[in-house]
């Protein structure tokens, strides 16, 4: 029998509180809770390393949140599965839902635990994916090769890395990727059988509206910007991996050919003085807001001109989602999985990272691609336009809903079998 004629679905998922509400992981979360009760399943929120100095548990919009503190790594599983233990029984309807890598040591205690439970593992990133900086046929060469006298040290992590990794696929009924690119490496490289791998990229409900040059003037005026200066938004952690230090360096290329716009910054930055020091002369035209509301980045996509995704690595990036949504034009890279949500020419203009080393190269790619979109109002209009198709065609909050509904049915449909 399939799932709607089952008792009712007990859905755990497990995640790093700590860096979820700081990430698109927590994005994700609430997305994929709101999945769930739209299927009338009871949910368990487990997050750990929370920023609490007890055990909590309590119920948030009729979900039941367990938080753990910050505890020693060597005794992190046991304290975990005895305090899951209390309040969760083993049953067939369980579904435990990780999301945070590596846990092969907690996915093997907590299998001996719940037996007669199911469950899967979501990537939302790779521990190669930042060694590497996203060089998927590197990865293949090195885990592939073995180990090779006088080889970076890198290496032997990434070997180390990949073997965790696979043992924690090998441990789940099944692995959810959110890109296609890393369907391929898993079958490919860390040889997981497909018929274990569900594709089910992210999401996002409708919001967008259009709105009135007046209203865009008023927000401008509101934040003391001019009417002709172009704004280019990034938002997300500022990371080195997101490509953004090589957005910053680049700025001021593209002032001295376009010096009439301005580059905002939102996201939480990870090493202020680094990030300030790469500004240089174009600090002037660099906003960072920090860390803020949805309600205030909706502001700033209403009036932006060109989002910027620079990252040499993604799974499915909820930055580029909204984008797309909100019909804005997208500046991005042939990073890992980037080609999977953007074509150039199609829905983004793309910038050639290269090789991983050269960043000289890659930043001269990325600012003649912004300063050439800036110059091209038709082609972004087209850009915005076919990227809000983009978006109604494959990243709609109903068509993630319709994802899991079929992974669910599966997983329980094999297990009556």
């Amino acid at each position: 029998m399939i799932l709607q004629e089952r008792e009712t679905m007990n859905v755990i998922i497990i995640d790093d509180d700590a860096s979820s509400r700081i990430n698109g992981i927590g994005t994700y979360l609430k997305a994929l809770i709101g999945i769930f009760k739209r299927m009338g399943a009871r949910i368990t929120r487990v997050g750990y390393s929370a920023s609490c100095k007890t055990f909590v548990v309590r119920e948030e919009n009729g979900v039941r949140v367990i938080l753990l503190p910050p505890l020693p790594a060597s005794c992190y599983f046991k304290i975990m599965d005895k305090f899951l233990g209390l309040y969760i029984k083993d049953a067939e309807e369980n579904l435990f839902m990780l999301h945070y890598s590596p846990c092969d040591d907690l996915i093997r205690v907590l299998k001996k635990r719940f037996p007669l439970s199911k469950f899967t593992f979501t990537i939302h990133d790779m521990i190669w994916t930042a060694l590497l900086r996203g060089d998927a046929a590197k990865l293949k060469e090195i885990v592939t090769s073995g180990p090779k006298e006088g080889e970076l040290e890198t290496y032997a992590t990434v070997r180390k890395s990949f073997k965790a990794e696979q043992a924690m696929y090998a441990l789940v009924d099944a692995v959810i990727v959110l890109a296609r690119g890393t369907y391929r490496v898993l079958t490919d490289v860390y040889k997981i059988e497909p018929e274990k791998i569900y594709l089910i990229p992210n999401g996002l409900k409708d919001t967008y509206s259009p709105v009135s040059e007046d209203v865009k003037r008023e927000i401008r005026a509101d934040k003391f910007l001019s009417e002709h200066e172009k704004i280019l938004l990034f938002a997300g952690r500022v990371h080195y991996m997101k490509g953004i230090h090589s957005l910053i360096r680049c700025f001021g290329q593209v002032l001295q050919a376009y010096p009439e716009c301005r580059l905002v910054i939102a996201g939480f930055v990870m090493d202020v003085p680094k990030v300030l020091s790469l500004t240089g002369d174009a600090a002037s035209r660099i906003i960072f807001t920090g860390h803020i509301p949805k309600k205030e980045l909706d502001k700033w996509l209403k009036i932006t001109d060109i989002g910027v995704l620079p990252s040499y690595t993604e799974q499915c990036c909820y930055w580029g989602i909204e984008l797309m949504m909100h019909r804005i034009p997208v500046i991005t890279t042939d990073g890992f999985n980037l080609t999977e949500m953007f074509m150039d020419g199609l829905n983004a203009g793309v910038a050639e990272i290269g090789h991983r080393g050269d960043t000289d190269r890659f930043e001269h790619n990325l600012s003649g691609e912004i300063v050439r979109l800036l110059r091209a109002e038709g082609e972004c209009r087209k850009l915005g336009a076919q990227g809000r198709l983009v978006y109604e065609k494959c990243y709609t909050a109903e068509i993630m809903y319709e994802n899991y509904k079929r992974l669910t049915d599966a997983l329980f449909l094999k297990a009556d079998k």
